[in-house]
């Protein structure tokens, strides 16, 4: 029996050695691949670093052999991929929806501003409500201004020749210069009072009671200067630049009406925004804004507190009532194309901030300064591959003005996470869209 039990003991003490081995072995094996996947990664990240290298010496040439006008340095965007830190997805036939939603959201938007009028609140101006007594800002009522001033807004009718040279899908035909006769005196006949030139096809008439917010016809205005948007944000490696672009529109319209500042998750419409069809809005592999509208205006956004940025998809927590909504949302043209420099201003001092997709090249990830004018070829208008919003311009600057465009990359990138752009560089302006924040 004492014989059984001493061999028991030294069975049991054997197999624990033998564990233990096996335990001491499997540790081993892990911090070995746990080493090889570091080594691996250095590996990666010093490639990245040497290719981001060769890249910037070759936009830096480029931009001293065309004379560009920006800065170009070595950021972190640079050493990105650029699927990893754009993501947006346009649809491949918007034309068929944007009009709906543009004459639907007109509507939605002229009932909100009835309602806001007839609040009897003194702060309420044109049916944006202001705290603030910057009379700067507040401009006069729609129904005071003279529309054809601001459709037909001055604009250098060579204002996108180098885009026109570049991308094939947006050539002109050459334009003959016809000798004009001057006919006889005996044979003229008297002018003809030409007709007033009407606003073509209103399709903002049933919001024609909305004040502009500031004057479209200034040649230099934006948002930033007027602290009515909030802090840059940074979506890291996830796809999900049209998700930043969602909720930066959202807060703008918030700090705009109240001159508060909110910061709404960016994570949630990641993980839970649906389109009115029912299918996701997007995820870290791309997305689209028009989508995410749709969601914010059924079911509403989260702060960054209840649903913190994770730079990864993750499961949807469920929906929770929430009072931050959009009451409205539409495109700047029916068609959702690219609006020209006048609509696009108009729409920034009606609306705010506004939405709208760019091109991301090498050269726009080592962005650092100056004016952007690189008018890259785009193989068609929908040829983009980032959201972006557009904050306001300035007429001065390029050589026919800029766009002052706020991106989601953090505040290392460019001027403090700003870009001025020059019209029409890039693609940006196509599938131009506003939005409205639903003030109670």
């Amino acid at each position: 029996m004492k014989i059984f039990k001493a061999s028991f003991v030294a069975g049991i003490a054997l197999l624990s050695i033998f564990f233990m081995l096996q335990d001491s072995h499997a540790q081993s094996s892990i911090r070995d691949n746990m080493r090889k996947q570091l080594e691996m990664q250095r590996q990666q990240d010093s490639q990245a670093v040497e290719k981001a290298r060769e890249q910037l010496r070759d936009i830096q040439k480029m931009i001293r052999e065309k004379h560009l006008s920006f800065r170009a340095e070595m950021t972190e965007a640079l050493k990105q991929r650029i699927q990893d830190i754009t993501g947006l997805k346009a649809p491949s036939r918007l034309s068929s929806s944007a009009k709906r939603q543009t004459i639907n959201g007109e509507k939605a938007l002229s009932r909100f501003v009835k309602k806001r009028k007839g609040s009897g609140n003194r702060n309420v101006k044109g049916g944006f409500m202001s705290l603030s007594e910057d009379e700067d800002l507040w401009y006069k009522p729609a129904e005071e201004m003279n529309f054809d001033d601001i459709y037909d807004l001055p604009v250098d009718d060579d204002i996108y020749s180098r885009r026109e040279s570049d991308n094939i899908y947006n050539r002109r035909p050459q334009r003959r210069e016809e000798k004009k006769v001057e006919p006889k005196r005996e044979e003229r006949t008297p002018e003809r009072k030409q007709p007033k030139r009407t606003q073509p096809d209103r399709q903002s008439s049933d919001s024609q009671d909305l004040a502009y917010l500031a004057n479209p016809t200034l040649a230099a205005f934006n948002w930033k200067d007027k602290n009515r948007v909030t802090p840059i944000r940074h979506q890291q490696t996830c796809g999900s630049c049209w998700a930043f672009t969602t909720v930066s529109l959202l807060e703008a319209s918030y700090k705009i009406q109240q001159n508060k500042d909110y910061d709404f998750s960016e994570q949630q419409i990641v993980d839970c925004a649906r389109g009115n069809n029912g299918q996701r809005a997007g995820s870290c592999n791309g997305g689209w804004y028009g989508n995410a509208f749709e969601s914010l205006q059924r079911r509403g956004a989260w702060l960054e507190e209840k649903a913190k940025y994770k730079n990864r998809d993750y499961t949807c927590p469920g929906f929770e009532p929430t009072p931050y909504k959009v009451v409205s949302w539409g495109y700047i043209r029916p068609d959702g194309g690219t609006p020209t420099v006048a609509e696009m201003k108009k729409a920034l001092t009606k609306y705010g901030p506004i939405a709208t997709t760019v091109k991301v090249t090498p050269p726009f990830q080592a962005y650092a300064g100056g004016v952007f004018d690189e008018h890259t070829r785009l193989n068609a208008p929908n040829d983009v591959n980032h959201a972006v919003v557009l904050v306001g311009w300035d007429d001065s600057k390029g050589r026919h003005g800029s766009w002052l465009l706020r991106n989601s990359w953090g505040t290392q990138w460019g001027e403090q996470g700003y870009m001025w752009i020059e019209y029409g560089c890039n693609g940006v302006g196509y599938g131009a869209a506003w939005a409205v924040a639903d003030v109670q």
